[in-house]
């Protein structure tokens, strides 16, 4: 039978270069350490260790056994820090990156119940429409527009997102409401800078490039262009559903609805995340279901059909989480 505290002893000393050093470390007697490496040796039938009067080096078939005697070690240490994490209350800081426009009562209210029901931790938000190293940054967690670019982030789906055009009925009343693509021409538009307009046509997607007046890398600061009657905006879903529901705002080109793009939460790769890290996540999963309120039936002329995304499953209030569907970020 394999005795495991022999390969940990010999992964030890072969990576503290001696056996006294291994020893120092283990705490135990240098004949200890080395009597259990001689066991070993003896058990697998071949020499894992060259000695020498001043130092030590593995053999060819020790080096071999070495790095998979160091995979073990690693897998018990994952072990220890799981049952660690999973008895651990989440607690410390907890970074999260999200784009500008997520700064709504949708992700208030979820940030607020998620506090509320973990008083140890703390959250620092960082909005910004860049997409951040998260380890350079040391961020815990950032909602991102897929595709992702970055293949060591841990990507969960939480569904798609999307622009609307939109504008004020004084505005459409005064300047007539654009039946096709090609009117919009004739209509003052504003956009972001790196959001294009690709619009969903029977004949597939189109991409729209509007000969905008006013251009804006704040989605949040065209949302108000557009309820001042500026013109014709293409603004996130979340950032209108109010908007839409007392009919300041209304849709424009219904019929031809923006692009989805995947949704997703991400955070750094680890074997075991910080508990405060999965406890977020899960508290994100777990008070959600597929559809957003506004998705449910037919608005504005708008397809309800779509699966999208979250809502509150305990239909807090409308402000919950309901509205990240429609989030889009550049």
């Amino acid at each position: 039978m394999q005795d495991l505290n022999e390969m940990a002893i010999f992964a030890i000393v072969v990576n503290s270069g001696s056996f006294t050093k291994a020893a120092d470390k283990l705490k135990l007697p240098k004949s200890t350490v080395s009597r259990k490496v001689s066991q070993l040796e003896k058990r697998v039938g071949v020499r894992l260790i060259n000695r020498t009067t001043r130092n030590l080096k593995p053999t060819e078939t020790g080096k071999l056994y070495y790095s998979q005697c160091l995979k073990m070690l690693e897998q018990a240490e994952e072990a220890d820090r799981i049952v660690s994490n999973m008895q651990a209350e989440p607690s410390g800081l907890l970074r999260i990156s999200t784009p500008l426009s997520f700064g709504t009562p949708f992700f208030i209210s979820v940030i607020k119940q998620f506090l509320d029901k973990y008083p140890k931790v703390n959250i620092e938000i960082i909005a910004d429409d860049k997409q951040i190293d998260l380890l350079e940054h040391e961020v815990d967690i950032a909602f991102r527009i897929g595709p992702l670019s970055d293949s060591s982030l841990i990507a969960r789906n939480i569904g798609t997102a999307r622009l609307s055009l939109c504008a004020t009925p004084e505005y459409l009343a005064k300047h007539g409401e654009p039946k096709t693509i090609q009117e919009l021409d004739k209509h003052t538009c504003i956009s972001h800078p790196v959001a294009p307009w690709m619009l969903q046509t029977p004949a597939g997607v189109t991409e729209f490039h509007p000969s905008s007046r006013m251009i804006a890398n704040d989605m949040e600061m065209i949302r108000k262009m557009v309820k001042q009657g500026f013109g014709i905006g293409a603004v996130p879903q979340i950032l209108i559903s109010d908007d839409l529901q007392d009919k300041s705002l209304v849709t424009v080109l219904p019929e031809l609805p923006f692009q989805e793009r995947t949704f997703y939460l991400v955070y750094p790769s680890r074997r075991e995340p910080p508990s405060k890290v999965m406890a977020f996540t899960d508290y994100i999963f777990s008070n959600c279901q597929p559809i957003a309120p506004w998705e449910i039936g037919t608005t504005n002329g708008i397809n309800k059909s779509s699966t999208a995304l979250l809502i509150n499953k305990q239909a807090i209030d409308k402000h919950a989480i309901n509205g990240v569907d429609r989030l889009q970020t550049y």
